[in-house]
């Protein structure tokens, strides 16, 4: 694995890994100009984190570095953003609410019980 985990590619911040000359850059979704908010630091080293457990659980069960395609296919198997506190699950909970109101799914009585019983 290379040094750098986090590089520049035409103004978006990627994850970086290398191995045995193939290259893998995963999009972080984040500007590089606003890479350093908190928010999105917190994304960029969830996702620095979640690439070098891959890298060492790899390391352990079989030894050496793990294929580009076996790092892809593991940073693609979990949602790396975290919540923060109980509040981010409720406006979740809640965004998904409107939307299936919007879809016609449910009620919009649905939305303000909901929002009541907190």
């Amino acid at each position: 694995m290379k040094d750098k985990e986090v590089v520049q590619l035409n103004g978006k911040v990627f994850i970086y890994y290398s191995n045995k000359g193939l290259v893998l850059r995963l999009s972080t979704g984040i500007d590089w100009k606003t890479q350093s908010k908190p928010e999105n630091q917190k994304t960029i080293n969830g996702l620095v984190n979640k690439l070098r457990d891959t890298i060492t659980s790899y390391r352990i069960e079989f030894g050496g570095n793990p294929s580009r395609d076996y790092v892809r296919s593991k940073m693609k198997d979990e949602n790396i953003q975290e919540k923060s506190c109980l509040m981010d699950y409720y406006k979740e909970f809640l965004s998904c609410k409107n939307t299936q109101i919007k879809n016609g799914n449910l009620k919009p009585q649905t939305l303000i019980d909901s929002i009541k019983c907190c």
